[in-house]
């Protein structure tokens, strides 16, 4: 039976949290014996999860790209100010 993918990680999970779903995924491929059905399950999970990590680099470009857009004037409240 195939595993049933974790919606909470592939829901709002960190991109270092999707790498190490999608390590765990390859070793398991590439070390169990298991029916064709779970590698085929396996291996979606591993293509939605794919896509997700590069929905995340991309937005990460986006907001770099965006503040060096945006030279000294820093327009998220993520970063700490340089005049504290």
């Amino acid at each position: 039976m195939p595993a049933k993918k974790d919606k909470a990680l592939t829901d709002t999970a960190p991109y270092e949290a999707i790498l190490g779903r999608l390590e765990s995924i390859v070793t398991s491929i590439e070390t169990e014996a298991g029916s064709l059905q779970d590698a085929m399950a396996a291996f979606e999970e591993g293509v939605t999860l794919t896509r997700e990590a590069q929905e995340a680099l991309h937005s990460a470009e986006q907001k770099v790209a965006l503040l060096l857009n945006n030279g000294d004037e820093v327009t998220t409240g993520t970063l700490p100010s340089s005049e504290d």
